[in-house]
C-alpha cells in the first residue's frame, strides 16, 4: 500500500515536473520573436520574469486540480484541465504585465502570448501521450 502510494506520488512529480519543463521550452521559444532586439536584452531579469511565469502556472495547475490521479487517467480530463490552468495563468501574468512598470519588466505581452499559444499545443501533446502509457 505505501509502495502504491510513493509510485502514485512520483507519477504526480513527473506530470508537474514535465509541464513545467514544456511551458519553459514554450516560454523560451517565444523569446526569439524578440530576435531584432536580442542584444538588448537583460537575461537575468529575463529568467526572473520566466521563472514568476512558471510559479504561477504551476501554483494555478495546483489551484484547478491538475494533478488530481482521477482527471490524470482520462484523457479529456488531463487535456481540460491543463489548458484550464494555462489560461489562468496566461490571464494572471497579463494583468501583472498589464500593471508593472515597463522598465522593471523583460518579458513582453508578445512572448506571453506566443508562450502560451506554443504551451496549448504542447501541453495536450504530452498529456494525450502520457495518458496513452499509462
Amino acid at each position: 500500500m505505501v509502495y502504491l502510494a510513493r509510485e502514485e506520488r512520483n507519477i504526480i512529480l513527473l506530470y508537474a515536473f514535465t509541464d513545467l519543463l514544456i511551458y519553459w521550452v514554450a516560454l523560451s521559444l517565444a523569446t526569439v520573436s524578440r530576435w531584432d532586439a536580442f542584444h538588448l536584452l537583460d537575461f537575468p531579469e529575463l529568467w526572473r520574469d520566466r521563472a514568476l511565469c512558471m510559479a504561477i502556472f504551476g501554483a494555478a495547475a495546483l489551484g484547478v486540480g491538475c494533478y488530481h490521479a482521477d482527471r490524470m487517467l482520462d484523457r479529456f480530463d488531463a487535456v481540460y484541465y491543463a489548458l484550464i490552468a494555462l489560461a489562468v495563468s496566461a490571464l494572471t501574468q497579463f494583468a501583472i504585465v498589464a500593471l508593472a512598470p515597463v522598465d522593471q519588466r523583460m518579458i513582453s505581452r508578445r512572448e506571453l502570448v506566443i508562450g502560451s499559444v506554443l504551451a496549448a499545443v504542447m501541453l495536450p501533446l504530452w498529456r494525450l501521450a502520457a495518458v496513452g502509457l499509462m
